[in-house]
């Protein structure tokens, strides 16, 4: 009668094994690359907004290991890795700069100074992108 028991929780203990656990997968994380529109800066310190210039669209695109934006008629981009767990490290920025309203250009230099951080953290959540970089200040951009 043992022997009967062993070997019928032996296989009861297989058969349980094999089934695909009942615990849902968090799925893929959200990839980083495609192409991004930057919306806002967020700065926690000043407790500021500052929406992207209604006139103006700043697009960027990650792929495997670079990412390239484009405002206008200006280029910025780079390469970058990603380090840890939503961590970048950027290299090699390059920023063609054009001529722009004072408006733009405040609003370019920030976006410029986020990008050529060189450690920035982010967070990828319902096709929004969150890039933290000085800090306590943000880019938003959205997925298109």
């Amino acid at each position: 009668m043992k022997r009967f028991l062993l070997s019928a929780f032996t296989l009861l203990l297989l058969v349980a094994c094999s089934i695909d656990s009942p615990i849902p997968d968090d799925g893929p994380s959200e990839s980083l690359e495609g192409t991004w529109q930057l919306i806002r800066f967020e700065d926690d310190v000043d407790h500021t907004v500052t929406e992207a210039p209604e006139d103006s669209e700043i697009t960027v695109i990650f792929t495997d290991f670079d990412f390239t934006g484009v405002r206008e008629a200006s280029q910025f981009g780079g390469k970058y890795v990603v380090t840890d767990r939503n961590r970048l490290s950027v290299m090699d920025f390059f920023d063609s700069k054009a001529e722009e309203s004072a408006e733009e250009s405040e609003f370019y230099a920030a976006t410029k100074e986020g990008f050529n951080s060189q450690d920035l953290s982010y967070e990828i959540s319902g096709g929004m992108l969150w890039v933290k970089y000085d800090d306590l200040k943000f880019m938003v951009l959205q997925k298109k």
